[in-house]
């Protein structure tokens, strides 16, 4: 069991505009500032980390900070040869209004879950609210973003990629964003537990779609106007469904 079956997420917004206006405006030169977590412009860290940018190195806590002139980094290395990467965002003080509405979770559940933060790039909730530009090796086919701090059951135009899976995770008002970010060679997408209410139309025109799994929602209509036509399967567990009129020509699971 993994930490997909907790309907407890970290709010991580996706931008790109955002990104840019921050750059030239706030934190000129330190990557995108401390909050948002990229691979721009973390010149004292190794091809492909990420990282979080400093004007004040005082403020970059840990063995991972690096500067590089008037700027620091806290750099999170990773595997450029692997053929997965995973983000891990731990949950920190925010909670959404489902998982209040749910009941909180202590810590003594949420410690049951195994803690990989030592194998994947973390970072904490309470430090990072945006996940801006990645640049991910040629070797990555699966990016996964996961609140948490295990990968328990959006990157940058790289065609290798062939999975990505977003998870226990509230994207909020960002959502409908994802697709101009998706790399158009995405042929599964997993969006378990991140608090969809509607199914996700705005992935129409990704042709290259083919599994999508929405499991731990709160779906309840699946329309006829919901039907992605690449659909081969479709992943509703554990959501509330009690209308479901919609024909997609090539499901077969």
């Amino acid at each position: 069991m993994g930490c997909a079956w907790f309907r407890h997420q970290g709010l991580l917004l996706f931008t790109c505009t955002v990104i840019t206006n921050f750059f030239s405006v706030v934190n000129a030169g330190c990557a995108a500032g401390p909050s948002i977590l990229t691979t721009e412009g973390c010149t004292a860290c190794e091809d492909y980390s990420l990282c979080r940018g400093f004007v004040q190195a005082s403020d970059c806590v840990g063995p991972n900070c690096k500067t590089d002139g008037n700027c620091t980094f806290e750099c999170m290395s990773v595997n450029a040869n692997s053929a997965t990467l995973a983000v891990l965002v731990e949950f920190g003080d925010y909670q959404s209004e489902e998982e209040v509405a749910a009941g909180t979770y202590n810590d003594t559940e949420l410690s049951e879950y195994p803690d990989e933060t030592s194998n994947w790039p973390s970072v904490s909730n309470n430090q990072v609210d945006t996940l801006g530009a990645i640049d991910l090796s040629s070797a990555v086919a699966t990016f996964i973003v996961s609140g948490g701090s295990s990968v328990s059951k959006y990157p940058k135009g790289k065609t290798e990629v062939t999975k990505v899976v977003l998870q226990n995770l509230d994207l909020g008002m960002q959502f409908n964003l994802l697709p101009d970010y998706l790399p158009s060679s995405v042929e599964t997408l997993d969006l378990s537990n991140t608090l969809l209410s509607e199914f996700p139309t705005e992935f129409n025109d990704m042709s290259s779609l083919q599994r999508l799994l929405l499991d731990y929602n709160y779906l309840t209509t699946v329309s006829a106007n919901d039907v992605i036509d690449s659909i081969t399967t479709l992943s509703l567990d554990n959501n509330n469904i009690d209308t479901f009129n919609g024909v997609f020509p090539e499901l077969e699971y």
